[in-house]
């Protein structure tokens, strides 16, 4: 199967219009964005207008309090309930560890915890390190790998390297 993101990540809209620019929640959506970023956990931003799509995911994320949830948020959660897929709600400032809690608690693949913000889709894996230093990226499951080198790792469950701070690295990913 193609590998894909395990988690959505839903902007509403509307929610300015509704709440306002002003609103700390309003403002939380961007810091829940960059946390989200450092969780290690691959996301894909989604517009709560294209709720049907929860179903790909196996949770779903909105960045802000429950009682600020517009009609197309609520009807996310109606669809991910029928699915089964959790969906967290931010009622306050997230780190990239709580939201990686969260996430793990709910069955979605970490693949680091260091704080490096991770891309897994479409035949890559891309790590772009947020710190320097030695990092071990846990795959979902055995995979054959070609590091950046052209080294080919076979049948592989983890990926040891040593980063700079802001290095990026591209994996390609063979099933």
């Amino acid at each position: 199967p193609e590998s894909r993101r395990e988690v959505a990540l839903f902007f509403d809209e509307t929610y300015a219009s509704r709440v306002g620019t002003a609103d700390t929640a309003y403002k939380r959506q961007k810091s829940v964005k960059v946390a989200m970023g450092n969780t290690g956990i691959p996301f894909d931003a989604v517009l709560t207008s294209d709720a049907p799509l929860c179903r790909n995911y196996k949770a779903a994320v909105l960045p802000y309090p429950e009682k600020y949830a517009s009609r197309a948020a609520r009807e996310v959660c109606r669809l991910c309930g029928e699915n089964g897929i959790p969906v967290l709600f931010c009622d306050e400032e997230p780190t990239p560890d709580s939201l990686r809690a969260r996430l793990c608690a709910c069955g979605v693949h970490c693949f680091e915890e260091t704080g490096d913000v991770i891309y897994y889709g479409r035949g890559l894996l891309v790590i772009h390190a947020a710190h320097g230093g030695a990092k071990t990226i846990r795959l979902p499951e055995k995979m054959t790998v070609v590091r950046p080198d052209g080294a080919v790792l076979t049948d592989t469950e983890r990926i040891g390297v040593t980063m700079q701070p802001f290095e990026t690295l591209f994996f390609r990913i063979i099933r």
